[in-house]
């Protein structure tokens, strides 16, 4: 006797499990029909698109079909597509076919091209080799460098940058002597792309002597900087000399480059050497290299950035306290505490924001010190320094302020305490501030 079923499946149940098989089948079924079919297909694709190509569809299709051609192309679709290198209307769009098709066919397209357009369809394609980086192309490019049309020359430069083999850096450093002011800039920024390209090959030496053609212009400033940035970092420990030349240089060009680089060459070596320039400079370099000091953060600049804090013109003492804070070192504080009583606000102004940047017990306790001074000024500053340093510990000494007998002091614990309250986020209660006693004052009389 047979057994009963634990489940009987129902009419729709059936019907709905059939579908499912059936949806399998025919996805599977077609899934290995499409990868048996694909390479016949692609293969059809191609040629449907080349046909489109040779045929006289509108423009519309055509550039479509060079747009799927980009995606799907092969070596037959180069010949169709470099026919259209010279129709103005489609030869951007043919570049764009042909320059993802892998193989040498596209390269020798392209060169083949060189010699047979002109104008703007000339300069595209001189674009298209550079992308592909076409090694062989660099005779017939540097012939083009010195065309008579300057955008082909500009073209052919940035495309020989792209390059970037020794043949390509040296067929534009010869050029660059005899190069118009209009293509000269083109020039630079090829030869500038050949350094780079050069030096990660390996070939330091070939970088370093186009960085030295290039920094010895007298224009453009930008490939100069560039240029001379790239020839000191390059030479390495050597390069430390390069450096302080253009550190003592009267051309603030130069020496805003020598600061730029030196922000990024680390080594306290260097840091003794630029600290030993500082005080034969014009206050207008010093600035410059304070700031490059600070930005280097190395505790050995500290002493001259001390002592300019505290002395020299005013533009220099703002640098040196910025430097300072930027260092953020406490061995300012000493420094900062004093400039708070400068007779100049401005400074006295940095100073209080540099002090309140730097972080520590030792400045908590000097900021607290402030507190109990007998003048009215510094007592301001240090309960200004309260808030700004959310100084919850002080709040007592702000709350028996707020009693205070002068009436500034008063009123300007009051608003400390808010200001404290807010950024603390705290709900505390004046009298009540972790049981600290506050600071002795004087006790105010009864009004009537």
């Amino acid at each position: 006797m047979k057994g009963k079923p634990l489940f009987r499946k129902t009419a729709g149940q059936e019907c709905r499990w059939g579908l499912v098989l059936f949806a399998w089948l025919v996805t599977t079924i077609g899934a290995l029909s499409s990868a048996a079919a694909t390479p016949s297909s692609a293969k059809q694709q191609v040629e449907a698109l080349v046909a489109t190509l040779q045929s006289k569809a509108d423009q519309k299709e055509k550039a479509d079909a060079c747009r799927e051609l980009a995606r799907i192309g092969t070596k037959e679709a180069v010949a169709p597509l470099a026919a259209l290198l010279g129709d103005e209307s489609l030869s951007h769009m043919a570049r764009y076919g042909l320059e993802t098709i892998p193989g040498s066919a596209v390269d020798q397209a392209f060169r083949d091209a060189l010699g047979k357009l002109n104008g703007r369809v000339l300069v595209g394609v001189i674009a298209s080799i550079g992308v592909r980086k076409d090694a062989k192309a660099v005779k017939p490019l540097t012939k083009l460098v010195q065309d008579s049309d300057p955008e082909v020359a500009q073209a052919a430069a940035l495309a020989l940058g792209r390059i970037g083999n020794a043949s390509a850096a040296k067929a534009l450093q010869q050029a660059l002597p005899s190069a118009s002011p209009t293509n000269q800039p083109a020039l630079c920024e090829g030869l500038l792309r050949c350094a780079e390209a050069l030096d990660r090959e390996g070939q330091r030496n070939q970088a370093i002597a186009i960085y030295d053609q290039l920094r010895n212009l007298q224009e453009p400033p930008p490939v100069r900087a560039a240029a001379l940035r790239g020839a000191i970092l390059l030479r390495r420990e050597q390069g430390r000399t390069l450096l302080l030349e253009s550190a003592r240089s009267q051309d603030f060009g130069v020496f805003q480059t020598a600061m730029r680089i030196s922000a990024e060459v680390p080594g306290a070596e260097l840091t003794g050497l630029l600290v030993a320039e500082l005080g034969g400079l014009p206050a207008r370099h010093q600035v410059l290299l304070i700031q490059t000091l600070g930005r280097r953060s190395d505790p050995g600049a500290l002493p001259a950035l001390l002592a300019a804090a505290r002395n020299g013109s005013k533009p220099v003492r703002l640098a040196a306290i910025r430097a300072l804070a930027e260092i953020g070192s406490n061995s300012a504080l000493p420094v900062f505490v004093g400039l708070l009583g400068d007779s100049d606000p401005e400074i006295a102004q940095l100073a209080e924001e540099s002090l309140a940047s730097l972080h520590g017990k030792e400045v908590d306790n000097a900021v607290m010190i402030m507190l109990s001074s007998p003048a009215v000024n510094r007592r301001l500053v240090g309960m200004e320094l309260v808030a700004r340093r959310r100084m919850v510990n002080a709040a007592p000494d702000l709350a028996a302020a707020a009693g205070d007998l002068d009436l500034k002091i008063r009123v300007f614990a009051v608003r400390r305490l808010g200001e404290l309250a807010a950024r603390t986020n705290s709900r505390a209660s004046c009298g009540s501030w972790n049981g600290r006693a506050p600071l002795r004052t004087t006790k105010r009389s009864s009004r009537p």
